[in-house]
Protein backbone atom coordinates (compact mmCIF):
# COMPACT_ATOMS: atom_id res chain seq x y z
CA UNK A 1 0.00 0.00 0.00
CA UNK A 2 2.68 2.49 1.03
CA UNK A 3 4.77 1.75 -2.09
CA UNK A 4 1.98 2.80 -4.45
CA UNK A 5 1.18 5.82 -2.32
CA UNK A 6 4.81 6.92 -2.56
CA UNK A 7 4.87 6.91 -6.38
CA UNK A 8 2.35 9.77 -6.52
CA UNK A 9 3.84 11.86 -3.71
CA UNK A 10 7.61 11.68 -3.99
CA UNK A 11 8.10 14.52 -1.52
CA UNK A 12 6.01 12.85 1.19
CA UNK A 13 7.30 9.35 0.43
CA UNK A 14 10.37 9.37 2.68
CA UNK A 15 8.58 10.99 5.62
CA UNK A 16 5.54 8.67 5.54
CA UNK A 17 7.51 5.45 5.06
CA UNK A 18 9.94 6.45 7.82
CA UNK A 19 7.06 7.22 10.16
CA UNK A 20 5.09 4.06 9.38
CA UNK A 21 8.13 1.77 9.70
CA UNK A 22 9.02 3.38 13.04
CA UNK A 23 5.42 3.01 14.18
CA UNK A 24 5.39 -0.65 13.14
CA UNK A 25 8.68 -1.28 14.96
CA UNK A 26 7.32 0.40 18.11
CA UNK A 27 4.09 -1.62 17.90
CA UNK A 28 5.96 -4.92 17.40
CA UNK A 29 8.30 -4.15 20.31
CA UNK A 30 5.43 -3.19 22.63
CA UNK A 31 3.49 -6.37 21.72
CA UNK A 32 6.59 -8.52 22.33
CA UNK A 33 7.28 -6.68 25.61
CA UNK A 34 3.68 -7.25 26.80
CA UNK A 35 3.77 -10.94 25.83
CA UNK A 36 7.11 -11.51 27.57
CA UNK A 37 5.90 -9.63 30.65
CA UNK A 38 2.69 -11.65 30.78
CA UNK A 39 4.46 -15.00 30.42
CA UNK A 40 7.00 -14.05 33.11
CA UNK A 41 4.21 -12.87 35.43
CA UNK A 42 2.23 -16.09 34.89
CA UNK A 43 5.27 -18.28 35.50
CA UNK A 44 6.13 -16.25 38.63
CA UNK A 45 2.57 -16.67 39.96
CA UNK A 46 2.73 -20.40 39.26
CA UNK A 47 6.10 -20.65 41.03
CA UNK A 48 4.86 -18.77 44.10
CA UNK A 49 1.68 -20.88 44.17
CA UNK A 50 3.76 -24.06 44.12
CA UNK A 51 6.10 -22.70 46.81
CA UNK A 52 3.17 -21.97 49.13
CA UNK A 53 1.68 -25.46 48.75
Amino acid sequence: MSEFYCVDLNMMCDATTYFTTNLEIILIFSVVYILVGLSMWISWKEATKEAKE
